[in-house]
């Protein structure tokens, strides 16, 4: 190689072709090597020469070679190993896996995330209760919607699902399943429904950040994580039919704030209760619905009490 001759003299060769190494080489003439011996001896007292060469040979001295490359390249060696060895004790979370139900396809974040996807009956008595609400074509709004188990069930009946969700996050896992499902007629709307302009901090009583108990809390320093805001004031809709509200807790407030889309439109609504968690009283609730021409019935079951609500047919000088 003739980075390697130095002050020294090539030998030539003849041009061979290696099968193996699918690459030419040269195989050197032996009148050649004994030529350049010949001159190498030749000249082995010239002083110049010599210095030429004892020059050429620092380069590969040996404090050199481990100075200048065996140091950085054991360094990167160890750079490597160490990063290896960082992400073998903080594994990446697993990606969650696709579940089938109700014809939907789901991402399993786990049981932990409470989800209630594709594992368990959880809220399934609401579904012919909506069904039977929500006229064919009708417009839905999910305050609320969390990863959207009611918003892509529903955007097969309705001509337009409005989505509620405050969590970033869970809305992110939303947009997904819409993805998933190749659903288009799902506006997800990233707030939190409020009866004020605020911002808010999320809380999981459960320690789950993305868990469906996600409760939005206003911020002491009025720097919170998400934006809180009147229904009336974000959405302007032409048509509602339905609305389901499940905001943990937040129902009051939520409720004073789309006070204007409901005396508009005069849609049945679906609210959780979360009384009986303390947030607030049942009465609260109920003398709420009754101001804004709302009439109820309760529809309790294993996991979570709701009340179905129907305009009155007049309450208040409100006509249905």
């Amino acid at each position: 190689m003739p980075e390697l001759v130095g002050a020294g003299w090539k030998v030539p060769g003849e041009p061979m072709w290696h099968d193996s190494q699918r690459a030419w080489a040269r195989k050197p003439l032996i009148g050649g090597i004994v030529d350049a011996y010949e001159q190498a001896y030749d000249e082995a007292r010239d002083d110049v020469m010599r210095a030429r060469a004892y020059t050429f040979a620092q380069d590969y001295d040996a404090d050199t070679v481990l100075a200048d490359y065996w140091i950085p390249a054991l360094g990167k060696l160890e750079q490597a190993v160490n990063a290896r060895r960082e992400a073998a004790a903080n594994p990446p979370p697993p990606r969650p896996t696709v579940r089938e139900a109700d014809g939907f396809l789901w991402l399993d974040r786990g049981a932990g995330a409470d989800d209630w996807i594709g594992w368990s009956s959880h809220e399934d008595t609401l579904a012919p209760v909506m069904e039977e609400l929500l006229p064919e074509g009708g417009v839905f709004l999910d305050v609320g919607a969390h990863i959207g188990r009611w918003s892509i069930r529903m955007a097969r009946r309705a001509s337009k699902v409005i989505a509620v969700e405050a969590n970033p996050t869970t809305a992110a896992t939303l947009r997904k399943h819409c993805l998933l499902n190749d659903v288009d007629n799902v506006e997800i709307v990233k707030i939190a429904a409020w009866d004020e302009l605020a911002r808010m901090t999320l809380v999981d009583p459960n320690n789950r950040i993305d868990g469906g108990s996600t409760q939005v809390h206003p911020a002491e320093d009025g720097e919170g994580t998400v934006a809180a805001n009147r229904l009336d004031d974000v959405l302007n809709l032409d048509r509602l039919d339905l609305v389901k509200m499940d905001v943990e807790g937040a129902d009051l407030h939520a409720l004073r704030g789309m006070a204007g889309i409901l005396a508009k439109h005069r849609p049945a609504l679906i609210v959780e209760r979360h009384d009986v968690y303390g947030y607030y009283e049942l009465d609260e609730l109920k003398d709420l619905l009754a101001e804004f021409g709302y009439e109820w019935r309760d529809l309790n079951y294993l996991t979570a009490p709701y009340l179905v609500c129907t305009p009155a047919l007049v309450s208040a000088g409100i006509k249905e």
